[in-house]
């Protein structure tokens, strides 16, 4: 298998050389950090996509008439559904991300150590996360009703909606909270008001998604630069590709260059990726990006 190394520039392909192994290598060095980057990335997205399903129904609902018991226990219902989808993909992003973290750096890593720091300190200064968290597993094992929804209605103003945590049914089910987690809510007024501890939570993803991108930022960096370099060398002038033919022959059979086996190399995928550290206050982009034309 002969690879080569071109590029698509208004809808023309160009080939330029022979894909060495120094270029193949830069190739799978940066492959195996976008993964890395882009499971992290899913796995926040899907979480804060269900946050805002949330927030987007909360404020629905503040625009409806609830006065009946059956359009109360369809909102019981659908948030239930919303908030159990949002604390199971949270969950899945912080225990996943932690994981991978772990694997490609080990425990005693300095990239590791940084998410963990993070995590530590979101559960040690706020509730709210060491709340939640735990409220998912809860959820799991438990099964029962937590929330009071409630309307009430004031003359000459809109229906305001109430959704909160009941205190009561959280401590007296049989469930085996952290200490410190059983003390917090014994402090708790009898109703806890769901949408400010929602929103304390979510602020705490963010910040954990920023604490990821800190502990893969100067391995993804130090990835992206040599492939860069590789294509300014190689004087990339559009979009990079690479074409893997049988032999030279292959080629010259077509001309027209529209049957050939070819694979899209990053460009526009891997700027925003690094648009992502600069939007997280992580890192500046300082390379010297190309410009190719479309």
């Amino acid at each position: 298998m002969i690879k080569k190394l071109g590029y698509f520039r208004n809808k023309e392909l160009i080939l330029l050389r022979k894909v060495s192994k120094h270029d193949q290598d830069i190739f799978d060095c940066l492959k195996n950090q976008t993964n890395i980057f882009d499971g992290i990335q899913l796995l926040f997205l899907m979480s804060i996509n269900n946050s805002t399903d949330i927030y987007n129904y909360y404020q629905y609902l503040n625009k409806q008439k609830l006065n009946t018991y059956e359009k109360l226990k369809d909102v019981s219902l659908n948030f239930n559904r919303l908030l159990i989808n949002y604390l199971s993909s949270a969950k899945m992003f912080i225990d996943h991300t932690e994981a991978l973290l772990k694997n490609v750096y080990g425990e005693d890593g300095e990239n590791f150590l940084i998410w963990k720091e993070a995590t530590h300190k979101e559960y040690e200064e706020r509730f709210e996360y060491r709340f939640l968290y735990q409220f998912r597993n809860f959820t799991q094992h438990i099964g029962k009703q937590t929330l009071h929804i409630n309307f009430k209605q004031s003359v000459g103003q809109p229906d305001e909606l109430r959704i909160d945590f009941q205190k009561n049914i959280l401590l007296n089910a049989n469930f085996d909270w952290k200490p410190v987690v059983l003390e917090d809510l014994k402090r708790k007024p009898e109703r806890l008001p769901v949408m400010p501890v929602l929103k304390t939570f979510t602020g705490c993803m963010f910040r954990l998604y920023q604490a990821a991108l800190v502990s893969i930022h100067e391995d993804f960096f130090s990835k992206c630069t040599p492939y860069f370099e590789l294509l300014n060398k190689a004087k990339i002038m559009g979009l990079p590709i690479v074409t893997n033919l049988n032999n030279d022959d292959e080629l010259e059979k077509n001309k027209d260059k529209l049957n050939l086996n070819i694979t899209n190399l990053p460009y526009d995928d891997l700027v925003k990726r690094l648009k992502e550290f600069e939007k997280y206050k992580v890192a500046k982009i300082n390379i010297n990006f190309l410009n190719p034309s479309k």
